[in-house]
This record gives C-alpha cells, sequence and structure tokens, in this order.
C-alpha cells in the first residue's frame, strides 16, 4: 500500500536493489499512481467519516423500499450475506429486456422523476476497452 501511495518510490535502503549514492537516493521500483489528496479534501473526507453510520444506514433504509418495491416483479436486486454491510453506493438491478420484448433505452427515460437516476451500466460486449483487438 504505501508503494502505491508514494508512486512507487521507496526511500527505504532495505528495499533498493542498487546502491545508494547517498541521503538523497531513492528507487522507483514499481509505477505508482497518485492517490494523494489536497489537506482541505482530507479535512472534508475525515469530517465525512465521522457522519459515516448515518450515511450507510440511510442508503440501506433506502435500499429497502427498492427491495419492496421490486418484491412483485422479474426484476433482480442485489443480493447482500448476511454478515456483510453495504453502503449502496449503487444499487443495481438486473433485468431481462428482451423477455419483456423492450430495449433498456425504451423503458430507463419514461421513469425520469421516478427515480433519482436510473441509466444501463456496463456493457461488456459493447465496451470497445474490453473488446479483443488483432487477435491480442
Amino acid at each position: 500500500m504505501r508503494m502505491l501511495r508514494s508512486h512507487g518510490i521507496t526511500r527505504d535502503e532495505s528495499e533498493f536493489e542498487f546502491t545508494n549514492d547517498g541521503p538523497w537516493y531513492y528507487e522507483q521500483q514499481e509505477l505508482g499512481l497518485n492517490y494523494r489528496l489536497t489537506d482541505i479534501a482530507a479535512a472534508l473526507g475525515l469530517s465525512q467519516l465521522q457522519r459515516i453510520d448515518s450515511f450507510i444506514q440511510q442508503r440501506n433504509s433506502i435500499a429497502a423500499r427498492y427491495n419492496e418495491a421490486f418484491a412483485s416483479t422479474q426484476v433482480a436486486v442485489p443480493h447482500i450475506d448476511a454478515n456483510c454491510i453495504s453502503a449502496f453506493h449503487l444499487y443495481i438491478v438486473r433485468c431481462d429486456f428482451d423477455k419483456f420484448g423492450h430495449h433498456s433505452s425504451s423503458v430507463i427515460p419514461k421513469n425520469e422523476g421516478r427515480w433519482r437516476l436510473a441509466q444501463p451500466s456496463l456493457h461488456p460486449d459493447l465496451s470497445p476497452a474490453l473488446l479483443c483487438k488483432d487477435g491480442i
């Protein structure tokens, strides 16, 4: 985790692969990403963490209402194991639109205003980023 946080850079001499040239020496052993926050973003995050339990409770309450609304339909709702907790960042349902003789694009716009946001999610069969190109 520390290596990711630090762009894959280490100053720990015991981890060096090459000779230490002095106190300024460091090695970038892996390609890392910059996950650092500004001080303001970190302070905001810490203040929000104090309220995380109420946020999760509210989202679970909304998800329970959705579960009730979909109970008498053929829409597959999220399954959460009894020993797990979900923050329900997203509430993802599955629906076989072909079975109902519809396409998602004909159903979703009709629900505007009834749901906060409804949209089709990932379509692995249609995503260029996931397609095999040139046999690679």
